[in-house]
């Protein structure tokens, strides 16, 4: 694969860019029978997904198996993703706990959404390379002074809560942050759109981020088994 590079990439662009090219091969193996080209007519089932998996094989926890909550309840969904422990039966009839913490995400209504940050967010772009906003909060545990430095209680502590933009392989499950560097990484797979990508001026790079996250899944479709 021939690939032109014309500035020197910076170390977390290398990194992701070798873990995804181990993959580089993986588009050309497509189950077209048991599988179909996801669109947004796609119909996900209802349920949580404990892994990325379950995702990728439309086949989520149902919450008919979960048994700590109360459907007759009009709140039920957000009370229960609001729990410290999911307590569903598996496939062998067995009552399990689980902490949502490490609950990959759900689905409801047809809507995806992924747990991010202790709080989840719905995915409204899917693809090959999927897109979310979330937030993000940082704590800042005491202010400081130039001229006398910092000292404890004089300043008090305070958060802020920042919108971030996320992408998400859909090949793996795992969130990257929307930048320069990671949509190079993913769309290095398609030589010809990261060659156009790359000769772009770094201004005009950010402005297209999008389209061209937008164009590569055209491009390289994202296949999901077929809806029954």
């Amino acid at each position: 694969m021939k690939i032109e590079i014309t500035k020197k990439k910076e170390t977390s662009f290398l990194i992701l860019f070798f873990y995804l090219s181990l993959n580089i091969n993986s588009f050309a193996q497509i189950d077209t029978i048991n599988n179909v080209e996801y669109s947004t007519d796609y119909k996900f089932k209802n349920g949580l997904y404990i892994t990325f998996q379950q995702v990728l094989n439309n086949n989520p926890l149902p919450f008919e198996r979960i048994t700590n909550i109360n459907k007759n309840d009009i709140n039920w969904l957000e009370n229960l993703l609001k729990r410290k422990n999911i307590s569903f039966i598996d496939d062998n009839g067995i009552e399990n706990n689980l902490s949502i913490n490490n609950i990959w995400g759900y689905c409801n209504n047809n809507a995806v959404y992924i747990r991010y940050n202790n709080d989840f967010y719905r995915i409204p772009y899917i693809g090959k390379i999927s897109h979310f906003v979330g937030t993000q909060t940082i704590r800042n545990n005491i202010g400081y002074d130039p001229y006398y430095g910092s000292y404890p209680g004089m300043y008090p502590a305070y958060e802020t809560t920042n919108v971030v933009q996320n992408i998400i392989d859909f090949e793996s499950g795992k969130i990257y942050p929307f930048s320069i560097e990671t949509v190079q990484a993913f769309i290095v797979k398609d030589t010809e759109l990261f060659n156009e990508f790359n000769a772009l001026k770094k201004s005009r790079k950010k402005q297209s981020l999008f389209l061209y996250i937008r164009r590569f899944n055209e491009r390289n479709p994202l296949y999901l088994p077929k809806n029954l």
